[in-house]
């Protein structure tokens, strides 16, 4: 996550008074690491010291330099695979430790491989990112809320959330959230539920187990359907 203000002051000071001791990595143009030092030398008002990366790897690069600047527990590193997961050429903007990374597309597996993961921690860390308010992906990310306990969170109302967050027992405090909302919940469908264990089925399935049970409904036809 980016810098806050106070940290990002105490680096532009550090670096005026003992200069820029970690380059500013970069990749055909674009920062690869240490964006944050970047901005402290413009606020120090210090020429950046910029190094060229020459390796086929820039993504696992990243990761290496992320890992190796800090112990990060698994929720921590589920946190930076789901940042990376799903990014496109550039990056996710929105992200200072997976920003500008020069990729075609990283899956959620591949990002979980990476960072050594599960898939499910890569899945829960990208519900935190996406349907979290800021506060929650920060407290996972500073090791202050496990991913799995921040993503049943996430499925909350946004006020709700951070009811949660502030909460001294914040694992009892969702679990409460989630029992209030249960209860004030309609009972679902049957049929809903068991529509939805099909989706489930049909996902986790591969391709030729599709087109087997196509074959034995007697669709022959696949012609729009994605096996």
């Amino acid at each position: 996550h980016v810098f806050d203000l106070v940290a990002l002051d105490d680096l532009a000071e550090d670096i005026r008074q003992h200069g820029q001791l970690y380059p500013i990595w970069t990749f055909e143009g674009m920062i690869l690491d240490g964006r944050n030092r970047y901005t402290a030398c413009v606020n120090a008002m210090v020429e950046p010291r910029f190094e060229e990366y020459q390796g086929n790897n820039p993504l696992r690069f990243v990761i290496s330099k992320n890992l190796s600047r800090r112990h990060m527990d698994a929720s921590q590193r589920a946190m930076v695979a789901g940042r990376l997961a799903n990014m496109k050429h550039g990056g996710d903007r929105k992200s200072d430790q997976a920003a500008n990374l020069p990729v075609d597309l990283v899956s959620q597996p591949e990002a979980a491989e990476e960072l050594n993961v599960s898939e499910r921690s890569v899945r829960s860390a990208r519900q935190v990112i996406d349907d979290g308010v800021p506060e929650l992906a920060e407290a996972v990310d500073n090791g202050e809320l496990p991913v799995s306990v921040a993503a049943v969170i996430a499925t909350l109302p946004k006020e709700t959330q951070k009811q949660s967050i502030a909460s001294d027992d914040r694992k009892t405090a969702a679990k409460q959230h989630l029992t209030e909302r249960k209860k004030t919940q309609k009972p679902a469908d049957p049929a809903e539920r068991q529509l939805k264990a099909l989706h489930k089925a049909w996902d986790a399935a591969d391709s030729d187990a599709r087109a087997r049970f196509l074959e034995n409904i007697g669709v022959t036809s696949f012609v729009g359907i994605e096996l």
